[in-house]
């Protein structure tokens, strides 16, 4: 009786097995699932599968299709590398905001030299940018500042890449190639404001242009060459004491090498020794023919606070302008030193020398490193190893994450005085402390002793000034 039972249920399974066959409930393209996989009492829905057609034949027994696999693979590969690639593509939009505050206390001699400054608050830098890369081998980027009140363009080129021979090519309005200070981005800087001889006279500045750059493979070398010009869309003014039209106003030819002779592989750049030189010559393009056409002024590394040092206007015909650097970081600590030296002809006097140069000292208290771009040859953004944060757990006690704290020295200087003109001495003591809430939160306090002598005003004009920041990047 049950033999009979059992040959019969099997009978049944193999003609439902044979029709669900035949009609495709089985095949591909149907799978049956429970409806909520956790409750086996579920009713069993279907749920479609759609197939992948493929013209090699998939072998299921024995040992595997190895050409099926490699199939497989490559597919994978063609898929993920256009996913990577569109994504490349897609732009990246950012930008960052620093809101300053300064108080000034001068005696009376730095209010005769530079007047009397006002404390106050601003929008330091108010940017937005839009970036991205097209076909792996263009970059692009697009950057206005908005905190004068006006969208001034900052950066606006474009990139190529893989070139042979000049490897990068860039084109465009973007910094010169002219001072690490200069060419570390704002956004990781240690002071609020960057050193005394940083953009002196306009020389290293954003201007229009054409830079080729590269480094070689183990990237200990970098170098950069360009081209750039300020030349004004007006018709060309005679040059004071000459008998021609000065079509050539503005030009500058900038060069820069660095050497990182040590770099800590080990530690991801925990350990860091860097040199560079760098090289401009630049030429002044007068502003009203037979009129005094150059001018520098000197702020003492404060936005807000007032020219301590002016050359007042004179005659120059060009500049030649030289630029050592180094760097040094050990773990946490941080040194960095910088020397410039410009020469200004004059057409109908004698040349005149303008120099100045800064070292700075650093210490990260939370073990922090600068991180350091070998390519570039500037430094990068600091992460603190825990970032801030303030939280009560379940256990009712408040956990807190300190951030990254900073402490640093800079002692900078200036000279604006030689032959006849007379455009001041100026020492300055910096004292910073930073806070890195997060990789992209910073609050920095500053405080900034400064004194001008050897000034057209009699005296040493001294001032002290106290600075803080707080600043966010996206």
């Amino acid at each position: 009786m049950h033999g009979r039972k059992e040959g019969w249920l099997v009978g049944i399974l193999a003609v439902v097995i044979f029709c669900t066959g035949s009609t495709g409930a089985w095949s591909q393209d149907q799978f049956y699932v429970p409806a909520d996989p956790t409750d086996l009492n579920s009713q069993m829905v279907s749920m479609p599968i759609t197939a992948v057609p493929t013209n090699r034949l998939v072998s299921y027994s024995g040992e595997p299709d190895l050409a099926d696999l490699q199939a497989r693979v490559e597919g994978l590969e063609i898929v993920q590398g256009a996913a990577t690639t569109a994504a490349k593509n897609r732009p990246t939009f950012g930008g960052r905001l620093f809101w300053d505050w300064a108080a000034f206390d001068q005696d009376a001699a730095s209010i005769a030299q530079a007047g009397d400054m006002l404390d106050g608050m601003e929008a330091r830098r108010l940017r937005f940018f839009m970036s991205g890369t097209a076909f792996q081998v263009i970059d692009y980027k697009l950057q206005f500042d908005f905190a004068s009140g006006n969208a001034d363009v900052r950066d606006a080129y474009g990139q190529i890449n893989e070139l042979p021979l000049a490897g990068h090519l860039r084109v465009g309005h973007f910094k010169e190639p002219f001072s690490l200070d200069q060419l570390t981005s704002a956004r990781f800087i240690t002071f609020m404001e960057r050193s005394l001889i940083s953009n002196l006279g306009d020389v290293g500045d954003r201007a229009t242009g054409i830079m080729a750059f590269d480094w070689n493979e183990a990237e200990t070398v970098s170098w950069f060459l360009g081209a750039f010009t300020t030349m004004d869309t007006d018709a060309p003014s005679r040059f004071p004491g000459g008998t021609g039209y000065d079509d050539d106003g503005g030009t500058a030819f900038d060069a820069r090498v660095t050497w990182v002779p040590w770099y800590d592989e080990a530690t991801q750049g925990r350990g860091v020794f860097h040199l560079g030189a760098a090289y401009t010559y630049r030429d002044v393009s007068p502003l009203v023919a037979g009129t005094a056409n150059y001018q520098v002024l000197q702020r003492p590394e404060s936005h807000l606070a007032n020219n301590v040092a002016d050359t007042g206007l004179f005659f120059a015909q060009d500049i030649n302008a030289y630029n050592l650097e180094a760097a040094f970081v050990y773990g946490p600590l941080s040194v960095q030193a910088e020397y410039l030296s410009m020469e200004v002809s004059q057409p109908a006097a004698a040349d005149v020398d303008f120099d100045g140069g800064y070292i700075y000292f650093s210490y990260f208290l939370t073990g922090e490193h600068r991180p350091y771009n070998r390519r570039m040859g500037e430094f990068n953004r600091v992460k603190p190893l825990e970032n801030f944060f303030r939280v009560r757990a379940e256990d009712g006690n408040v956990y807190t994450g300190k951030g990254a704290w900073e402490v640093a020295y800079r002692y900078s200087t200036v000279d604006l005085t030689d032959g006849g003109i007379v455009g001041g001495d100026v020492e300055n003591h910096t004292f910073g402390v930073n806070w890195y809430l997060t990789p992209y939160t910073r609050v920095m306090v500053n405080y900034i002793n400064s004194q001008t002598s050897d000034h057209a005003v009699a005296g040493v004009g001294e001032v002290d000034i106290l600075m803080t920041r707080f600043q966010i990047d996206f």
